[in-house]
Parts: structure tokens; C-alpha cells; sequence
């Protein structure tokens, strides 16, 4: 007792410092918070749509849990709030919002947009690839300068600027899912390798594989939530050999 009333304004001290940061940490919770709620709300009918798409097996499987609209914003902020390098990470929400509105303007699950995304640059915005790909989507100038025209876009392009990288890869992979009429394997190959390449492998009865597989495990680790387990091996190459 007399050691407790010895140090009694320690305690009290101790005591007034952890209210104080527990205070300090809800307050910049409370001003994190609007930020992420400010995120566009993914569209839950379209994602789940291209979820089965890409990866029918894993939506039968019971350790797979279906998330709303507003968690998966936050999850496709958290992804790229943590990937990014720490020089850009004061631009994740304007990415994510990217991500999500472009996923949405396709039909597409954005956090295959993400599993793309690890996959080409590993979240590194000024990311070169061997063959001058630039950006988060590893696109090539040539491929940009001709898709801009396309879909609307000034041909001068910066491929460094994440939502620019964006609008073009998403919107090129949408063309090339409609080309290849939702064939997995055939039109993610074809973002990788060019849609020539994928119809000569198919003309020879072949199937692109490395890339798509590499691109659908990733997927399969984001959509879980879960470390690498095994089993989503065999499970990736019976989804890349189906018809």
C-alpha cells in the first residue's frame, strides 16, 4: 500500500497517457474514416458476375466468404494504401477510386484489376518493363498511343501517371475479354503476349498458360483474403484448361 501511495502520481500520469492516446487515436481513426467511405462502392453484381468467370472453383469453396460493395472498397484501398511504395502512397485513394470506377465502366472485379496490377509492376508506379512497358499496368507506348485514339483519349500519353495507366490497361483488357468472347486463359494471355500470338497457340491446339496462371493466383490470394495454399494450384490449372 505505502508503494502504491508513493508512486500514486506516476500512476495517475500513466493513466492520463494512455486516455490521452487512446483519444488521439480515435480522433485520427474518425478522420482516416471519410476517407476510405468516400471510395466509389464497387459494383457488387458485376464483380461477383467476373468473379465466376474467372474463378468458378473458388466461388464453390466454403472457406470463400462473398463481401459487400463497402468491403471491398475498403479492401481495394488497404491493397494498394499497403503495396505502394512509400513515396506514392499519399496517392492510393485516387488509385483505388480508379481501380474501382474502371472495374465498374467494364464489368469487371477490380480486384482482378489488382491481381493484374501485382502481377506486371508489383504496385511500382514508374515500373519499365524489358520491352519499354511503363506504369502499374505495364503498357506499352505504342499499344496506348494506338487504344487512346480509340476510346477518346489524347494520344500523348504519360504511362507513369497511375490513373492514366489505368483507364488505358482496364479498358484494353475489356476489349480483349469481349474479343476472345470471356475465354480466361485466351484473353488475359492475350494482354500479356498480343492477340496474334494467342490465336496462332490456339490454331495449334495449345492454350496460353504462364501468364494467365501467374495473373489467376494472384487473384486467388487477393479474392481469399488467405496465404498461398497449395490446393489453389490444382485448382487454377483445371480452371485454365476449361473450355
Amino acid at each position: 500500500m505505502k508503494t502504491l501511495i508513493r508512486y500514486r502520481y506516476h500512476l495517475i500520469a500513466l493513466m492520463l497517457l494512455g486516455i490521452f492516446l487512446v483519444s488521439q487515436s480515435r480522433n485520427s481513426l474518425s478522420q482516416a474514416k471519410p476517407k476510405v467511405l468516400d471510395l466509389p462502392q464497387v459494383n457488387a453484381q458485376s464483380q461477383r458476375l467476373h468473379a465466376q468467370e474467372l474463378a468458378p472453383l473458388l466461388l464453390e469453396s466454403s472457406t470463400v466468404s462473398d463481401r459487400d460493395a463497402l468491403s471491398t472498397s475498403h479492401f481495394v484501398f488497404e491493397m494498394i494504401l499497403t503495396s505502394l511504395p512509400e513515396a506514392n502512397k499519399s496517392q492510393a485513394r485516387a488509385i483505388a477510386s480508379a481501380v474501382i470506377e474502371e472495374a465498374n465502366s467494364h464489368g469487371m472485379d477490380p480486384i482482378f484489376v489488382l491481381a493484374v496490377i501485382a502481377t506486371e509492376s508489383q504496385f511500382k508506379i514508374n515500373a519499365e518493363g524489358y520491352h519499354g512497358e511503363r506504369g502499374l499496368m505495364q503498357i506499352l507506348p505504342t499499344t496506348a498511343k494506338w487504344w487512346a485514339g480509340k476510346i477518346g483519349l489524347n494520344e500523348d500519353l504519360d504511362l507513369y501517371d497511375p490513373i492514366v495507366n489505368i483507364r488505358i490497361g482496364v479498358s484494353y483488357m475489356a476489349q480483349l475479354r469481349s474479343k476472345f468472347q470471356g475465354r480466361v486463359n485466351r484473353y488475359v494471355g492475350a494482354y500479356n503476349m498480343g492477340s496474334a500470338n494467342v490465336r496462332k497457340l490456339v490454331a495449334s491446339k495449345r492454350e496460353p498458360r504462364i501468364y494467365p496462371d501467374r495473373v489467376l493466383l494472384q487473384y486467388a490470394k487477393l479474392y481469399v483474403s488467405a496465404p498461398h495454399d497449395s490446393s489453389l494450384d490444382g485448382q487454377l490449372g483445371r480452371l485454365a484448361s476449361a473450355p
